[in-house]
């Protein structure tokens, strides 16, 4: 594994730790992905990552975690939006996330640093944005 999968690393980890939670009724895809992805849908993509100490494994970055609903009926369509919100940033803050990296890296630490909200053409769309410290378990 090279250093430039570190952002791949973590965008699948925590992919598959949401798309097994049946409270995030929504399909989850990673951003970094040849994958056609449908809406509803979480997505994740994580951002730029950067190695705190030289040759230590240690990167901190971003990751951003998008709820995307399609606007249909208007009260139905909040409600489900905020419901599925609500799941993701609460499985977010779990500490079964910690758990579910694989053999390859550990997720160290994860802040919410900011929470967003937009309405897009069709679609409703809440951000949540975390800082990561990730460490990569490949390196000698």
């Amino acid at each position: 594994m090279s250093l430039i999968q570190i952002p791949t690393l973590t965008e699948a980890n925590i992919s598959t730790y949401l798309s097994g939670l049946s409270s995030v009724n929504y399909p989850v895809f990673k951003s970094f992905s040849v994958d056609d992805f449908s809406i509803p849908c979480v997505l994740v993509k994580a951002g730029k990552f950067t190695q705190i100490e030289s040759n230590s494994g240690v990167f901190e970055g971003t990751v951003a975690v998008s709820i995307i609903t399609q606007i249909n009926d208007v009260t139905e369509t909040i409600q489900t939006h905020d419901d599925v919100t609500g799941a993701v940033y609460d499985a977010m803050e779990s500490q079964d996330l910690y758990t579910s990296f694989n053999a390859l890296g550990n997720l160290w630490n994860l802040d919410l640093s900011s929470i967003d909200q937009t309405k897009e053409e069709r679609s409703l769309i809440s951000i949540l944005e975390y800082s990561a410290s990730v460490q990569n378990l490949t390196l000698d």
